[in-house]
């Protein structure tokens, strides 16, 4: 293993690299001489000194078969149920799923795995929240009852097999060679893992998760009148501000002009427990971008479309 820690004015950068042997293949894997194959990993993490999330660039090179690699985020947080996002909200979950002492002797198909979805971010939280944030792969688990472990990715053969110890005795419907699936070669993941010192209540995780993954990005395309043309007859403000109606503690989902191009329209939702009061005097949307009456609130779990003011 190598660690190399850089310093930079803005920020700090550690790289560690390390390589692993691991049995080549499933079938190497329970053996007693098995033949190995090489992985080699280097995670790129960069600490911005102005922010509290530490950005992770994951590069692997895997030349191992029917395999899952996954990284552990641990937290020092003993949690019951983890919270992690879905569509325009967020889903608590059960750290323990109880039927899994019964699953058998109740004679289910398949065994109900503690491994979920998740969109962009996923959290255990007391009093301080510790979160994950993801750009490539959706899915974690938590394991002893303090660990954030998320799938980089798998490495499979076969669609549906059969007789496994989590769908005895049948296959998933579909049978079928995925040698593709393996996924050979390098692969490049990027994640971000954030600590706050709050509860999740007061942690803001959703607009945090926000800031990370889909920062504002500017840049200038051409150099200042690289081409000379003849004088604009119209003569523009150097700055120009729009006032954007977010409710407090409300996630923007999107920014953008409406299907008739006659409107701006803020689209946000309510990732919090707790109702949001929106603005009166603002009209709202639905999703069709139809008029409809002006809400009150906004519920946890809830969408709204706003129309900006231009």
């Amino acid at each position: 293993m190598s660690i190399q820690i850089d310093e930079r004015p803005l920020s700090y950068q550690a790289t560690i690299s390390y390589t692993l042997m691991l049995p080549k293949d499933l079938n190497n894997r329970v053996a007693s001489d098995s033949a190995k194959k090489v992985m080699t990993v280097k995670f790129i993490i960069t600490i911005a000194k102005a922010s509290r999330t530490l950005q992770v660039v994951a590069k692997i090179n895997n030349g191992v078969k029917d395999q899952r690699t996954r990284v552990l985020v641990p937290t020092n947080i003993v949690a019951t149920e983890s919270v992690a996002d879905n569509q325009f909200g967020m889903i608590k979950r059960p750290v323990h799923d109880p039927m899994l002492n019964v699953w058998q002797q109740d004679h289910w198909d398949e065994r109900p795995d503690e491994i979920y979805p998740f969109l962009t971010n996923v959290s255990l939280s007391d009093h301080q929240t510790v979160s994950v944030f993801t750009n490539s792969s959706r899915e974690y688990e938590i394991v002893q009852e303090s660990i954030i472990a998320m799938t980089m990715f798998r490495s499979v053969n076969w669609l549906g097999k059969s007789d496994l110890v989590r769908r005895p005795g049948r296959p998933s419907g579909i049978h079928a060679a995925t040698p593709d699936g393996e996924m050979l070669g390098q692969i490049t993941l990027d994640f971000g893992i954030r600590i706050n010192p709050q509860p999740l209540a007061d942690a803001n995780v959703a607009n945090m998760a926000k800031e990370c993954l889909t920062p504002t990005v500017s840049y200038n395309q051409i150099p200042f009148e690289a081409m000379h043309l003849n004088p604009a007859k119209v003569s523009l403000a150097q700055e120009y501000e729009l006032s954007l109606p977010v409710p407090a503690a409300a996630t923007v989902s999107v920014i953008k002009v409406s299907e008739d191009n006659s409107k701006a329209l803020l689209r946000c939702f309510n990732a919090t427990e707790q109702d949001i009061p929106l603005p009166k005097s603002i009209n709202q949307l639905n999703l069709a971008e139809q008029s409809v009456n002006n809400q009150a609130i906004l519920k946890p779990n809830q969408v709204v479309t706003l129309v900006v003011e231009v």
